[in-house]
């Protein structure tokens, strides 16, 4: 479904995308990996954090490999698209911890 709706839409693609994404992801951990205590509930803010560092660098090199240029348009849909999808994943990750330790 997903590379139908890419293709069907007309947005362009970079082979190197899925590289620059997941390098992406462990440069935003490792900004704030000095902070973290590994206590899920006061780690949450630093592991926000994290995700938006490293949406923000998805972003900007995503767009660049697309458009060879940092800002674009397509670099803030990046961004917002990763953060947006980043709040709602870690909302249902912490209901789901909050649920699996009160069953215990």
């Amino acid at each position: 479904m997903w590379v139908i709706t890419v293709y069907g839409s007309g947005v362009p693609l970079h082979p190197i995308q899925p590289l620059i994404s997941g390098v992406s992801c462990v440069l935003g951990i490792m900004i704030v990996s000095k902070k973290l205590t590994l206590n899920f509930r006061a780690d949450l803010k630093f592991i926000l954090l994290g995700g938006i560092c490293g949406s923000i660098l998805n972003g900007l090199f995503n767009s660049l490999a697309i458009n060879q240029s940092f800002f674009t348009l397509e670099a803030l849909y990046f961004i917002f698209g990763d953060v947006f999808g980043q709040i709602v994943l870690m909302l249902l990750f912490s209901q789901t911890v909050k649920f699996v330790t009160s069953v215990r």
